[in-house]
């Protein structure tokens, strides 16, 4: 056997080797994530609704309701004014739901390891709003056989309120009364196509909503607008979606999404109109 040919079987059998080392990966499945993922700004384009306006209707319906306690020197700014439209000087709009999902036919890969939720997700009603308006539930996703994993995350909705009664109805879920200073109910939904509705029947102004996924890549944007999703699935093409209570979906496609390609870090911004 010739040099040239020793050599030549020689780099065959080295292919062979990293080739048997080498990890597999399912098509079906993003690739690895990485860091920071995905960041963007909800700005309020055109011309702003009367928030001082809103908010005095909303302080009228609580003196008439229940002024001592809705309108307590212990409640919060936040939780005496109106609740739909957040917008500061800037016009960042906050409590914007910002998520995505997989494209047809692909799933995400889910690292317990690189956690980015919380253990609890809480909304209170200490007074006669509910706190936070806006919130993002992950109970549990599937792995790679298809078997669901409960994350052991909690979404409860609790009333630390010292006198007040609340009636918690949720959309597709419990309609409770929790009594003042009562037990947290402990609310289990399943992952929904868009955010869920909570509302009071006592205090019928009250509201908020719940957007619940089978992954963690969703986020709300903060009191400037701005919003980041860690850990996204870097290279993967995905569908985005941004929806606010009034203004509905703000990204192109509406409920079917808009699809974007995810680089190690996506600037993805949206423009938010009154309706």
């Amino acid at each position: 056997m010739s040099v040239s040919h020793r050599c030549a079987l020689l780099l065959v059998a080295v292919a062979l080797i990293l080739a048997a080392l080498l990890p597999t990966s399912s098509p079906a499945l993003a690739p690895a994530l990485e860091k920071p993922g995905l960041i963007g700004k909800v700005a309020f384009d055109g011309d702003k609704p009367d928030l001082d306006k809103l908010t005095k209707e909303l302080q009228e319906r609580m003196r008439v309701k229940d002024e001592g306690h809705c309108l307590a020197k212990e409640a919060t700014d936040d939780e005496k004014s109106q609740q739909i439209w957040k917008i500061d000087e800037k016009g960042g709009v906050a409590n914007v739901f910002v998520w995505i999902s997989p494209l047809k036919g692909k799933s995400f890969h889910i690292d317990p390891a690189k956690k980015t939720w919380e253990d609890e997700v809480v909304i209170d009603q200490p007074h006669c709003s509910f706190t936070p308006h806006a919130v993002v539930a992950f109970p549990y996703y599937k792995d790679q056989a298809g078997k669901k994993v409960e994350t052991k995350q909690k979404f409860l909705i609790k009333n630390t309120s010292k006198e007040l009664v609340h009636n918690t109805s949720v959309t597709g879920g419990p309609n409770q009364t929790i009594l003042a200073g009562g037990a947290p109910v402990n609310v289990a939904l399943d992952p929904s196509a868009e955010p869920i509705y909570i509302k009071c029947d006592i205090h019928n102004w009250m509201s908020a909503y719940v957007l619940v996924l089978d992954h963690p890549y969703a986020a709300i944007t903060g009191k400037d607008g701005t919003f980041r999703i860690e850990n996204a699935p870097v290279g993967e093409e995905v569908n985005i979606f941004a929806w606010h209570e009034k203004a509905g979906y703000l990204n192109e496609g509406g409920a079917k999404g808009e699809t974007i390609k995810l680089e190690a870090t996506t600037v993805k911004n949206f423009k938010c109109k009154a309706k």
